[in-house]
């Protein structure tokens, strides 16, 4: 059968039928990431414990609801992708999802999910990824400061080049607001 990824190109399955449910079970139940299933209602029908830790909510709080109904705004969001793997039977693959859950209010995670087509609903898997999120603007900080550092280093050196470069006193202090400005200043005047 299509999609049956534990089967053998001749159709024979490479694991006993019990030992085949079994890894089945465990593949879902143990698994790091969220992973659940939406009727064509778009209500949940199954997820697996990960799903209901991310969404801060028991497993038995979301069956029957809406991701809406459970999740409010960053919910909606997620409808909007469940219904168009619905109307175009196209899996949408590492939507960036940005908010709140009930798991951390008042604390902003980062996840990737993606969602495809199952039988008449939607399934779907969502990784948390609000620490490789941090990283990456942690990075974008520090480069930014190091830019900011580079261009003040460049101006103090342009300022000790003025500094030697004249003995009029108008010809040094106009190459200093050269210097100054915009790499250390928006603005500078001088006053004698």
């Amino acid at each position: 059968r299509r999609g049956d990824q534990l089967r053998g190109h001749r159709g024979e399955s490479n694991l006993p039928a019990m030992q085949e449910d079994s890894v089945l079970r465990a593949l879902f139940e143990c698994s790091p990431i969220g992973q659940g299933f939406w009727d064509s209602d778009l209500r949940y029908r199954l997820l697996n414990d990960r799903l209901a830790e991310i969404n801060g909510i028991p497993v038995e709080a979301h069956l029957g609801r809406s991701p809406s109904e459970v999740l409010g705004e960053l919910g909606t969001a997620v409808e909007t992708a469940l219904r168009e793997v619905l109307d175009t039977r196209t899996p949408v693959v590492e939507l960036d999802f940005a908010g709140e859950t009930p798991a951390e209010p008042g604390v902003r995670r980062h996840w990737l999910a993606s969602f495809y087509p199952a039988l008449d609903g939607v399934a779907g898997v969502v990784v948390d990824v609000t620490d490789r999120h941090a990283a990456s603007e942690r990075e974008r900080q520090a480069l930014r400061a190091a830019e900011t550092a580079r261009a003040s280093a460049e101006a103090l050196a342009r300022a000790s080049t003025a500094l030697g470069s004249s003995m009029r006193t108008s010809r040094v202090l106009a190459r200093l607001v050269e210097a100054a400005v915009p790499a250390l200043a928006d603005f500078c005047s001088v006053h004698l």
